[in-house]
């Protein structure tokens, strides 16, 4: 049996995005507008669950992206010492100075690596620490709780960046790959050059090549300089689709399985979520996640998580989530495979493809990471037409018309069907 949405139902999704984006507006992470949607929410789920409650936390908000101005800094200091090398200190001096220059482009891929594509916490003590919540809703059984089904979106919207709002999608990936490209370049440069000066060989062509690459990478590191505004200015991004759209659902599942209950499994608890603190690096999920390990490890837990619903022909199920190279559930990635297509609509999987991990490297990650990294069962979907979203995503455009007709209502079925699924094959 599909859950049949009404005409009524389907609108209230489409409404709770606009009232959220009209009465509070954007929500940075950590900003008092965030605080006031989790409140709103909060007010949402008390018509529906049994027990709802708002969980506070800490984080720092600048870290997830606060890399890339250190790294920029760290290849400017060695530029700065690659240049002084043959002129100042030459000898042995000067092969210490290519191990400093070196040392600091090493430092620098270490941390982007840590703290990018691993979603770390690597640099965050160097930030400043802020408040942000979770709302955490329960709709419990009648009988004892033997397993609990969650589903989960973030109701932070992202800071400005500058890079798609004033460059769209094309000329975001021509100045990351540009940009990440220099570091390679300048860090196989310098290994070049410090193995030539400890041989004694000629490295008049290396420090020519150098040279180029200080005027080809210079221009990139400036862009990237101002890749994201992180003052109020640029608190300027609604966050429809990414991630109001997911929000939308989640308090639409409660208001379904309220009114019927008899699609939810005996002894099931349905769990909803909001995470706040999304945008700044998962760091709400993380400690959802931390402050609940041992209970969500022990009480048969499953999470599905929704993250950028904006097309019903571009459905995604996100087996696998190339940034953080975090594989998902099986159980629960094949279960909203089948929910789907029970529910009529088409889905794509993404992730386990060679293309998908090559177009979902710089992509970043969703909540569900945060859980399936602790071996917790847990899934994403989205519903994404790259091309539309991605000159949207994380700009001042990510508005409530940007979420295309029949979308939402899809996700909708998807879930419900997910949980009728559980109670059919227990």
């Amino acid at each position: 049996m599909t859950a049949t949405i009404t005409a009524q139902e389907g609108e209230a999704l489409y409404t709770f995005v606009s009232t959220v984006c009209k009465e509070i507006g954007p929500r940075m992470p950590c900003s008092t507008a965030e605080a006031r949607a989790a409140e709103l929410i909060k007010a949402e789920m008390q018509k529906t669950c049994d027990d709802v409650a708002i969980e506070p936390f800490t984080c720092a908000p600048g870290g997830l992206l606060g890399w890339i101005r250190i790294d920029i800094v760290l290849v400017a200091i060695s530029f700065i010492f690659y240049l002084a090398t043959p002129h100042v200190l030459p000898g042995t001096a000067g092969i210490a100075l290519y191990g400093a220059c070196i040392a600091l482009v090493l430092a620098a891929w270490v941390i982007t690596w840590k703290q990018f594509f691993s979603y770390e916490e690597f640099i965050d003590r160097f930030f400043k620490k802020a408040s942000s919540q979770n709302v955490v809703g329960r709709i419990m059984p009648a009988s004892e709780i033997t397993r609990v089904i969650a589903f989960s979106g973030h109701h932070d919207s992202a800071p400005r960046y500058n890079l798609l709002e004033y460059a769209g999608g094309v000329g975001y990936g021509v100045v990351i790959l540009w940009g990440f490209g220099i570091l390679g370049l300048w860090t196989a440069t310098l290994l070049v050059a410090a193995l030539q000066s400890i041989m004694g060989a000629d490295i008049g062509e290396t420090n020519e090549f150098s040279a180029w690459l200080m005027v080809i990478g210079s221009p990139a590191l400036l862009i990237l300089w101002f890749f994201k505004t992180s003052s109020a200015r640029g608190n300027v991004v609604p966050g429809a689709v990414d991630n109001l759209s997911a929000v939308s659902i989640v308090i639409a599942i409660g208001k379904y399985v309220r009114a019927h209950p008899e699609i939810v499994p005996e002894n099931t608890e349905i769990r909803l979520l909001s995470f706040g603190c999304e945008e700044a690096g998962l760091r709400g999920a993380y400690r959802y996640v931390e402050a609940h390990r041992d209970e969500l490890k022990n009480e048969n837990f499953q999470l599905v998580n929704m993250d950028g619903l904006q097309s019903p022909k571009s459905f995604m199920i996100f087996s696998f989530e190339p940034t953080t190279r975090t594989p998902h559930d099986p159980r629960v990635t094949r279960n909203l495979i089948d929910a789907a297509k029970g529910a009529g609509v088409e889905v794509h999987p993404f992730g386990n493809h060679l293309q998908d991990k090559i177009a979902g490297f710089f992509s970043g990650g969703t909540d569900a990471a945060a859980f399936s990294k602790e071996k917790i069962p847990a899934c994403s979907f989205g519903a994404m037409d790259v091309l539309k979203y991605v000159n949207n995503y994380h700009t001042s455009r990510d508005s409530p018309d940007r979420i295309e007709p029949g979308t939402l209502e899809a996700a909708l079925r998807i879930c419900l069907n997910y949980i009728e699924n559980e109670k059919k094959h227990g």
